[in-house]
């Protein structure tokens, strides 16, 4: 997709290749060829393109992507019935797991697969449909009856993990869900723990209550760090659990992500932050040079360290003298942008608040313009990890009586990591929802549900 867009002359920072490569997933996943991409508006319309030659390129190369081993089957057998009749000659049963995750393009496939034997078995939970993000269309379990007016339908409403209290309550929740199929779960397992229901005035009140509760039950039985878990909807809610397990020295684990201080955007952020507050960091300042992406590669960097350490000058002493070190046409303007750039922020730092400076500068440096052009889900949740970054620095100015950005800095580089266990039955488990999907554990906590 990069060869496509340089091919094309398409500016990667307006047309990011992870969003138009999104794109052409999404189309791929609804049967969409790139002659019949919908080009309603500029981006699309070069999307379009983009599409077009990217099928070109994948089949001069003998290769296709995931989204054509649903597209190009679904092709062949419309186009060849002979080959659709072979297939359904040799598949005379099918079986489809986690139905209410299909999307049309499987959806197609199976059709055409089950032909006129209608020998189809789906099994599924629209209640458990949580992959809409990634193209799952639960209409596909809802309407099956109409698609297939032959369907026996079999409720499997026994429930053998849970107990009756937190098969009532869960009832409760999904019965105000308008289009769903109705379903009543019963299960012989005994009434249970009654569930508590806890109100926070705040993300750090409520996990303070959390990491107490774990403490209290682990004392009052034999209960593991393992046997609990928590669980939040997006990895940006991990940040305050964090901060409280390390204050406290209790080890956990995430699941499916990265620590919150450990996670790129972060690390680069804090980078822009120990540069401003101590320019001569030159480790911090090469990480930073080229992110967001500004063309000053490798090379250029090699270049100027040399002419620094020649001169007896710090990197950063090095930025504005770039002509001298041998840098020359757009990448030496490049860096002298840079270089103001920072100085500008240096300027900005004196006059604003601490958190409001942090999130000037997410903006000005021109981070968060890269990450909402990229328009993807990983990019959403890197964007409220920064929001969660601005929220750490209210923290601690809150907390503080003369807060600065170097004591902020000494904060965090106090945050004691602990280290990773190979023994995970020592560790409380954190992660989203919806990697919760099929796990048990003996205590759970769902936090953060305040919007729904």
């Amino acid at each position: 997709i990069k060869e496509c867009l340089e091919e094309l002359k398409l500016n990667p920072k307006i047309f990011n290749p992870r969003a138009v490569e999104s794109r052409i997933d999404a189309a791929k996943n609804e049967l969409i060829e790139p002659a019949d991409y919908p080009v309603d508006d500029f981006f699309n319309e070069q999307v379009a393109r983009v599409y077009e030659l990217y099928a070109k390129k994948l089949k001069a190369n003998n290769a296709v992507d995931f989204g054509d081993l649903l597209l190009l089957p679904v092709k062949l057998f419309e186009g060849h019935p002979e080959v659709l009749r072979a297939y359904r000659d040799r598949l005379h049963y099918l079986m489809v797991d986690e139905y209410q995750d299909t999307n049309r393009a499987q959806y197609r496939l199976i059709q055409l697969l089950a032909g006129e034997r209608q020998n189809l078995c789906v099994v599924g939970d629209d209640d458990q449909s949580i992959y809409r993000w990634r193209g799952a269309d639960v209409r596909n379990i809802l309407d099956f009856e109409k698609d297939f007016p032959e369907a026996t339908v079999i409720k499997l409403e026994q429930n053998y993990r849970s107990t009756k209290n937190i098969l009532r309550a869960a009832g409760e929740v999904v019965r105000h869900i308008a289009h769903r199929k109705d379903k009543a779960l019963w299960t012989e397992n005994e009434a249970g723990e009654r569930i508590v229901y806890y109100t926070g005035r705040t993300d750090k009140e409520e996990a303070a209550f959390v990491v107490q509760q774990i403490q209290r039950l682990r004392g009052a039985g034999d209960l593991r760090l393992a046997d609990f878990a928590v669980f939040y909807r997006t990895n940006a809610q991990s940040r305050v659990f964090e901060d409280e397990l390390r204050r406290q020295n209790i080890p956990y684990v995430i699941y499916g992500g990265t620590r919150f201080y450990d996670r790129m955007e972060i690390k680069d952020i804090l980078s822009y932050l120990w540069v401003l507050a101590n320019p001569a960091d030159g480790l911090h300042l090469r990480r930073i040079i080229n992110v967001p992406g500004r063309g000053i590669g490798k090379v250029t960097v090699e270049k100027l360290e040399q002419f620094a350490a020649q001169r007896g000058l710090s990197f950063f002493d090095a930025l504005p003298l770039a002509g001298e070190a041998g840098v020359t046409g757009t990448t030496a303007k490049k860096i002298l942008a840079f270089h103001q750039l920072l100085l500008n922020l240096q300027v900005l730092m004196k006059g604003e608040r601490l958190s409001h400076f942090v999130q000037t500068l997410i903006e000005r440096s021109g981070y968060l313009e890269e990450l909402r052009a990229e328009d993807t889900l990983e990019a959403e949740g890197r964007i409220e990890n920064l929001e969660e970054l601005v929220n750490v620095v209210a923290d601690y100015e809150a907390g503080t009586t003369e807060p600065s950005l170097q004591g902020f800095l000494d904060q965090v580089s106090l945050v004691s990591d602990i280290d990773k266990l190979d023994d995970k039955s020592q560790a409380l488990p954190l992660m989203t929802l919806h990697l919760a999907k099929g796990l048990e554990f003996d205590v759970v906590f769902f936090v953060g549900m305040e919007e729904g």
